[in-house]
């Protein structure tokens, strides 16, 4: 009789839960190791859009699918204003625009994946990965604690900066320090964010509100009614945003908060209003928008998934969504071959089924329209109002019956009935779990 398969994933956020939930379904056992000592209380809205990961969910159980319908957010759709605070454009819900069916807070998300794994699973918090030594017998990991252990699978599954993921991949190529040669490559898109709670205000309502302005300047504040509270994100890209911004990673956080404030003061609508607010956050985070290409997800007995093989961006709308489906498909495959795992040659298999089936999914994710992203976000003044009838248009035209008709042919409406999720980029495969 073979022993059971020894399974570590690396990363208690949203893709690394949900592999162990497939795993535990289909009978197999993982540990998660988790850098923080806890699950993450914070971070921005995510979105479960398109066929493809709303069929996982659904697959997952009446529960998990209730759990996440009942921790919605409850934004009703997006209006673009202008500095007086008028609507210029609106795009609700059903639209699928900027705000998903499922619409929800990430340390929500977060926890409905935990728990729903959490009965079959082993969580070690305030531990991470070392070092990975491999052979065709075993992967032995040495973890931060200095504890050693062996195990058949490795799934690394801690974001886009994994550092583990830096121990079998090597360092990855960047924009500062660019490397053609590098297996992992962070490919910036040309424009920097920053996320902060602020305080709920009578005016913020159930619609999120986008606002632009000059030098490719954004504000989008999105409500949750359910805490309430109001997620700011402060989004800009251009050369004077990258001047003003480069290097502020490596800043503390009182030092990018006021590059930031430096960045946007004066500029009008609810400006002051998101500044001081985010003087004052204690989840303010700030990143430069990119995304992560990797020339193969799998080294040995190690296999990337989610933003650490495949980050498309939040420009995408997509990392949930492909974080979702991706610890799917990858804990489906090693069910498939669950009583031959000891074996290299069936955990390759598995791995190259795996990237076999998603990896078309992502690279669609990844594919963003970077000249409409350089339409939204004007320059000048006259880009600026441009823009702003440009998109009062497309909202006129997005939401006719038409353009609901050509979405719903283009794009499908779940499951298949007995095969896959339609879905023009994936085929979603059905597993015995």
């Amino acid at each position: 009789m073979p022993s059971s398969p020894r399974i570590l994933i690396s990363g208690a956020g949203i893709a690394g839960p949900v592999c162990a939930h497939w795993l535990a379904r289909a009978g197999l056992d993982a540990t998660v190791v988790e850098r923080a000592p806890s699950l993450r209380a914070s971070g921005q809205n995510l979105d479960l859009n398109g066929p493809a990961a709303r069929a996982v969910v659904k697959r997952m159980g009446p529960a998990v699918e209730q759990a996440i319908l009942a921790a919605r957010t409850c934004e009703e759709g997006t209006r673009t204003v202008d500095d007086g605070g008028r609507v210029r454009a609106s795009f609700p819900v059903q639209g699928g625009a900027f705000t998903s069916e499922i619409e929800i807070m990430r340390d929500k998300l977060v926890q409905v994946f935990y728990d729903s794994s959490r009965p079959h699973t082993d969580y070690l918090f305030g531990d991470s990965i070392a070092r990975i030594d491999q052979d065709d017998h075993e992967a032995l990991v040495t973890f931060s604690s200095g504890a050693v252990r062996a195990y058949d699978v490795v799934i690394l599954a801690d974001g886009m900066s994994s550092s583990a993921r830096s121990l079998v991949f090597g360092r990855p190529g960047t924009v500062d320090k660019p490397d053609a040669a590098a297996d992992i490559q962070i490919r910036p898109v040309g424009f920097h964010a920053a996320y902060s709670t602020i305080p709920y205000a009578a005016g913020d309502g159930t619609w999120s509100h986008w606002w632009h302005t000059t030098g490719r300047r954004s504000i989008w504040l999105r409500p949750d009614v359910t805490t309430p509270s109001t997620r700011a994100y402060l989004l800009a890209g251009g050369d004077a945003t990258h001047r003003a911004l480069d290097g502020a990673r490596k800043l503390g956080v009182d030092e990018q908060k006021a590059r930031w404030r430096a960045l946007y003061a004066g500029a009008g609508w609810q400006t002051e209003r998101v500044l001081d607010a985010m003087d004052g956050a204690d989840d303010f985070y700030m990143q430069e928008v990119a995304q992560v290409v990797a020339k193969g997800w799998s080294r040995g007995r190690v296999v990337l998934v989610g933003d650490a093989a495949s980050c498309p961006s939040p420009m995408s709308g997509m990392g949930t969504s492909c974080a979702v489906v991706g610890a799917y498909v990858l804990a489906g495959e090693l069910a498939r071959r669950r009583t031959e795992l000891s074996s290299a040659a069936a955990v390759a298999d598995a791995f190259a089924a795996y990237e076999h089936v998603c990896r078309p999914y992502v690279e669609d994710a990844q594919d963003l329209p970077m000249p409409l992203f350089e339409l939204g976000f004007p320059e000048s003044a006259l880009g600026v109002a441009a823009q702003r009838l440009a998109v009062g248009a497309i909202s006129w035209v997005v939401t006719t019956r038409l353009a609901k008709w050509v979405g719903a042919k283009i794009f499908g409406s779940g499951e298949e009935e007995g095969k896959v999720a339609v879905d023009p980029h994936i085929e979603l495969p059905f597993y015995e779990l």
